[in-house]
């Protein structure tokens, strides 16, 4: 099969190279693998937006792709992690790594109700086949806007708009793998707002308890 795929990790402003060096390598190996080009995103498109609006760049950088995954720079990948593609992800699914009810972040308009999920989508890792492309439609709003409509953290709007497509276009939804299996073999570090020692400290112990 002759496709195109691409993984999109956003790393802009220099963040956290320290830890970038020991997470990047886990994702271009599974990259390698899964036979994926790595796309690391490190131009602001949005310089008026909070810097995570950056992730909808996958809208204009992987419109020719098949496949596209987008994960967070704080995102582990071990190297055993199968190719999730056509096996628990289907073309007409978006799969998300972890999801929220919506209205405890976010506030809903038309297309939430309309949809009637309320479904939140964590954006650390998201993966879309071509026909769910439209997941990554920036919003038609301005920041101030958008903005407005988070409730607990100002800084995911990113959260906001792909929450917002996924109803507004209503996507099935999925998760990339088994949850009881195999949900920590790409492993969120979740990195913002703590401490930095501590987690290249995990980020370290992690590698050396899967890589060597």
């Amino acid at each position: 099969m002759n496709e195109k795929r691409m993984i999109h990790v956003p790393v802009i402003n220099n963040y956290f190279p320290e830890l970038c060096e020991l997470t990047i390598p886990t994702i271009e190996r599974w990259a390698k693998r899964i036979k994926a080009k790595v796309n690391i995103i490190t131009t602001q498109r949005w310089p008026a937006w909070p810097i995570l609006y950056e992730k909808m760049q996958v809208y204009f950088d992987g419109q020719n792709a098949d496949w596209n995954i987008l994960l967070d720079a704080d995102i582990l990948i071990r190297p055993d992690t199968i190719d999730p593609l056509y096996i628990n992800i289907m073309p007409e699914q978006v799969a998300a790594k972890d999801s929220y009810h919506a209205h405890t972040q976010l506030k809903l308009d038309y297309a939430f109700y309309r949809d009637g999920r309320n479904i939140g989508l964590s954006t650390c890792t998201i993966i879309t086949h071509r026909e769910c492309h439209a997941l990554w439609t920036p919003l038609n709003m301005g920041p101030k806007e958008a903005c407005d409509k988070i409730l607990i953290d100002r800084m995911i709007v990113d959260e906001y708009a792909l929450s917002r497509n996924l109803a507004r276009y209503g996507f099935s939804l999925t998760a990339p793998f088994n949850p009881n299996t195999d949900y920590d073999k790409i492993y969120h570090l979740g990195a913002f707002a703590q401490d930095k020692n501590k987690i290249l400290d995990l980020a370290k112990k992690w590698r050396k308890q899967f890589w060597t």
